[in-house]
């Protein structure tokens, strides 16, 4: 199911019109929330119709008159096992019985999204240039998320979600639109994001979200893991699998080898460094235990130890845990140069083939002789720079660039980067 939330602005405009219709083609949306519509109750009936019949529609008029929902009846039984809620609201003291009606959510089971346009920023960070953030004006969203435990949806795209697009003078940007769970939801669709499409006509950014069960696959491919390089079995295992004979040249040797190390790094990434969030927490549980304990007996040194060994232990597996989430950042979504998102797989990879095709060239059937003359003409390479591409290559010079390869970039086709074989140079070499 696809959500989409948007800040219009007014739709009484009927270039807006067309744009939400666009976005709605465009995106395939099952659900939209259309915020600040401006469309007064005896004119509802004529927008209605801009939009087709194969929508049905939700109004507050009661509550506002600018805050529209469409779902498309067709589709509505997909994916609606999770709740959704749609925010506005002005001024602060407007959000007060927001944040109140909103705390009653703390009462229902079940995974829910609440997004829209809270008007509220949450820290310093969320606005840039006009007036200063105060205490004022975020203590309240932040009370209301920290008190039922809320987490801001992951995104993507624009940080800011709304610009005055002043003509004169700096800009003044805020993220003041956006998306909030719950714990359920994390639970279940804790890999959805949401995406800030751009502008358009308006001055918020739309926010959309995919919502779909992550998929079990069929097992996911060897990655190599920085975190298994500093496990004391790691150079045993890259050892033990270099030491077999293997016949065949030398390239299917170092293939074979590599090929022997993925098995046995597999395992111990199952056994050892599986499931890492729930390491996380029983270290925090053990940590928590312990420093009970201290209270009840706080001159027991043996305890102390205990404590500090416990810390070490969290802090170990948080940095397992950063470091691969650092290394698993997929590219799942990619905007093309005219502004159109791309989200499945084979969408993505045909448009980076694609740019990269054109960027290089396409085949020939023939290639145009090389004029001699015109290359004598240009700069060449000296005696001893022509000596230099054609001298032996010492292992000392592969270590050395090696070394100079960042532990972070993309592995290679056989999956491994440049930190394994970093780590591996006294094993690889024999």
């Amino acid at each position: 199911m696809i959500v989409l939330s948007w800040n219009i602005r007014g739709l009484n405009d009927p270039g807006k019109v067309a744009a939400v219709r666009k976005l709605l083609s465009d995106q395939k949306c099952d659900v939209l929330c259309l915020v600040e519509t401006k469309v007064k109750q005896h004119h509802f009936v004529k927008i209605q119709r801009k939009f087709g019949v194969a929508w049905t529609w939700f109004v507050n008029y009661a509550n506002s008159p600018r805050v529209s929902s469409l779902f498309d009846h067709h589709k509505r039984s997909a994916n609606s096992d999770f709740h959704y809620y749609c925010v506005w609201v002005t001024t602060v003291q407007d959000r007060l019985p927001l944040w109140a009606g909103l705390r009653q959510l703390a009462g229902i089971s079940g995974a829910w999204l609440c997004a829209g346009d809270f008007n509220s920023i949450l820290s310093c960070v969320d606005r840039i240039n006009g007036a200063l953030v105060t205490d004022y004006e975020t203590r309240d969203f932040q009370s209301f998320v920290d008190d039922l435990a809320l987490t801001e949806i992951k995104s993507k795209g624009s940080f800011f979600s709304w610009c005055n697009k002043a003509h004169n003078g700096p800009r003044t940007y805020s993220k003041i639109d956006r998306g909030i769970v719950n714990q359920d939801w994390m639970d279940i669709y804790g890999h959805v994001k949401g995406i800030y499409l751009p502008l358009s006509l308006s001055d918020h950014n739309p926010i959309i979200f995919d919502i779909f069960h992550s998929q079990p696959g069929k097992g996911r491919p060897f990655r190599f893991l920085n975190c298994l390089a500093d496990h004391e079995s790691f150079l045993d295992i890259v050892d033990s699998a270099w030491q077999c004979s293997v016949p065949g040249n030398a390239m299917h040797k170092v293939w074979s080898k590599l090929k022997q190390v993925k098995t046995a790094l597999k395992s111990m990434n199952i056994e050892k460094f599986g499931n890492v969030s729930e390491k996380v927490e029983a270290a925090q549980n053990a940590l928590t235990d312990i420093q009970q304990q201290i209270l009840n007996d706080v001159n027991n040194v043996d305890l102390h130890f205990k404590e500090l060994e416990a810390i070490q232990t969290i802090k170990y597996w948080i940095n397992v845990q950063e470091s691969i989430y650092r290394q698993g950042r997929n590219i799942d979504t990619l905007f093309t140069s005219d502004g159109t998102l791309l989200k499945t797989p084979t969408a993505i990879e045909e448009e980076i083939t694609g740019f990269y095709k054109a960027l290089l060239g396409s085949n020939v059937d023939s290639l145009h002789g090389v004029d001699l003359s015109t290359m004598r003409r240009g700069a060449q390479l000296s005696r001893d720079s022509q000596q230099s591409l054609i001298a032996p290559i010492y292992i000392e010079e592969i270590d050395l660039a090696l070394k100079d390869i960042d532990s972070s970039k993309a592995p290679g086709i056989d999956r491994f980067n440049s930190h394994f074989f970093k780590k591996t140079l006294g094993c690889c070499e024999k």
